[in-house]
């Protein structure tokens, strides 16, 4: 039957802590040795017999060898921290030209977007300003429309009146031709019109 930490202590004379201490130097003791009943640890015989013999160069040899044994696997910890360190910086090296890359490209882009953007204003502006003069000169065209057309009527007027007229006078000169060449036949009138 195991014995509490506690009792172990009193045993060996030593405090509850130099126990601890020992079980916690001793590699694998507690998974070994020990077995918890209630809220209490006990220790088995085995157990006991390795704490009272703690003293002897087994162990210290042990911890020693443990210590030796950690502090070339800090080293090499600390080695593959730098390693990793270097690599880490190199690429945060990279990406920050990546992010300058990136940078001056959106700059760029942006500069061309304003210079799209201000080309896509003066083109709005000058089609407004021709559809202002295309409607300036819609409207003139509209006014002289009516013109045209009392011109047109005037002048279809002034043709059907010189038509009457020269039908008229050319009744009249048919007769006064006949006149004339009834009268007398070497003399004939005609007029600027008649080409026969």
């Amino acid at each position: 039957m195991g014995k509490t930490v506690r009792q172990v202590s009193q045993e060996l004379g030593i405090s509850k802590p130099a126990v601890t201490q020992r079980m916690n130097t001793i590699k694998s003791f507690r998974s070994n040795y020990t077995h918890k009943v209630g809220n209490h640890l006990e220790i088995n015989e085995k157990g006991i017999n390795l704490l009272t013999n703690y003293g002897t160069e087994d162990h210290r040899t042990k911890v020693t060898n443990d210590k030796e044994k950690g502090n070339k696997d800090n080293k090499s910890n600390k080695n593959s921290k730098q390693v990793d360190t270097i690599y880490l910086m190199k690429q945060i090296e990279i990406k920050d030209k990546q992010i300058d890359n990136l940078q001056k490209s959106l700059d760029k882009q942006q500069i061309l977007l304003d210079q799209q953007q201000q080309l896509q204003l003066t083109i709005v502006s000058e089609n407004r300003k021709l559809k202002e003069r295309i409607q300036k000169l819609s409207g003139l065209i509209e006014t002289s429309k009516p013109v045209n057309k009392q011109q047109i009527n005037d002048k279809n007027n002034n043709l059907s009146n010189v038509y009457r007229s020269s039908d008229n006078k050319n009744t009249n000169d048919k007769h006064t031709q006949k006149r004339v060449v009834n009268t007398d036949h070497k003399k004939v009138n005609k007029s600027w019109w008649h080409f026969w």
